[in-house]
């Protein structure tokens, strides 16, 4: 792997940590608190800083609160998180689909043209919202087995809410490494349509 990928792939997650996750939190704590729940208020999660949400994970969120109101309810709170994601994907790709940015490649260079870190900014953030949306423990999209899921199952759901990335990075990788692309090829599918939908092309 090069030094300019591996670069690029610093400056893709220093954006995801420091701009599109401090957002995803935000927008679910500024949900959660339109309808009424105290919580991100009483502990600070109505924030846009990255170092608060990074290291200090406040709860942005009552779970009986949102669940007593509403089952719906508490999933539209816990989906409207990954919309930070996709609104990142588009104000990176917008500018390169209006030609406002013009292409340009660093020809074997160390640092990328703001094209090239513009899609690839945009590339992880359409990714990371299909990913965000899976219901893997953890993430946005687990909100529906939330509801569902039996009480005598509830703490065993919980601990696996602990290993949700390892779950996530075993889905990514695990099928790629035994020729079985079928996950990541479904994965492009839909990324793809969603390019197309949204930015046309």
């Amino acid at each position: 792997m090069s030094l300019q990928i591996l670069f690029k792939l610093f400056l893709g997650f220093m954006g995801f940590f420091f701009i599109s996750y401090p957002l995803h939190q935000f927008i679910i704590a500024w949900v959660a608190t339109r309808f009424g729940d105290k919580t991100s208020r009483q502990n600070g999660g109505l924030t846009l800083n990255p170092i608060y949400h990074v290291f200090h994970k406040p709860t942005l969120f009552d779970y009986h609160y949102l669940v007593e109101k509403s089952p719906l309810l508490y999933i539209f709170v816990r989906i409207s998180g990954v919309f930070a994601f996709l609104f990142v994907a588009v104000v990176a790709g917008l500018p390169l689909r209006l030609g406002l940015i013009p292409y340009a490649t660093s020809s074997g260079g160390f640092l990328p043209t703001l094209f090239e870190y513009l899609n690839f900014l945009e590339m992880i953030h359409f990714n990371i919202f299909v990913i965000f949306l899976l219901p893997i423990p953890s993430l946005d999209g687990s909100a529906i087995i939330d509801v569902i899921i039996p009480e005598k199952l509830w703490k065993t759901w919980l601990e696996l809410e602990k290993y949700g990335w390892v779950f996530v990075c075993a889905l990514l990788i695990i099928p790629n490494m035994i020729g079985v692309d079928f996950f990541m090829i479904t994965m492009d599918s839909i990324i793809q349509s969603l390019r197309i939908m949204i930015l046309g092309s």
